[in-house]
């Protein structure tokens, strides 16, 4: 629980209260993906999600991923939410140095799950051997950003024009992306 100052109110401090979630991560299998393409889908719609309009097959998703640090939280038999880490780049100086993609069923929105996964999945990253995690994130998508700060990541910089939106409310347009990272 974190102490906040209440507006308006001088020195007065308020509790704010922080849900933490209390469902299970696991790694993903090739089962769950059902859930984690209606999740992605839903993250997608919102135009915020990335430049695809519809998720890939689970091969090519398991393709771009390493499958052994992709991770869903569940709780009650439930997909809630998903994580996945790839690498950044081909080239093996940058085998440590990983980017992410994280996705939460709004319906989950508020329950701590994104949190979990994101400190979840860095301690996984740090065990298989990475040192860097990077969250790129539509400059617009002041959720994901908040996520991405409240589990440890910092703001290193924005891309003006990283990349052109050809679906949704963005389409036509250039998107500005802001670049996070987490040094583990």
């Amino acid at each position: 629980r974190d102490l906040v100052r209440s507006r308006g109110l001088g020195d007065v401090y308020k509790r704010q209260m922080t849900a933490s979630f209390t469902g299970t991560i696991r790694p993903m299998t090739r089962d769950d993906y059902p859930d984690v393409a209606r999740i992605h889908q839903a993250g997608l719609d919102t135009g915020h999600g990335a430049y695809e309009a519809s998720p890939v097959t689970w091969e090519e998703f398991v393709d771009k991923k390493i499958p052994e640090l992709c991770f869903v939280a569940e709780d009650e038999g439930t997909i809630l939410g998903w994580v996945a880490l790839m690498p950044f780049y081909h080239r093996p100086a940058l085998t440590g140095f990983l980017e992410d993609s994280i996705y939460i069923d709004p319906a989950a929105s508020g329950r701590g799950v994104g949190t979990a996964l994101l400190k979840h999945s860095a301690v996984k990253a740090k065990e298989w051997g990475a040192w860097t995690i990077t969250g790129w994130i539509f400059e617009d998508n002041s959720a994901s950003q908040a996520l991405h700060a409240k589990a440890g990541f910092r703001k290193v910089g924005t891309l003006q024009r990283h990349g052109w939106m050809d679906y949704g409310p963005w389409s036509d347009q250039y998107r500005q992306c802001a670049i996070y990272e987490k040094l583990l």
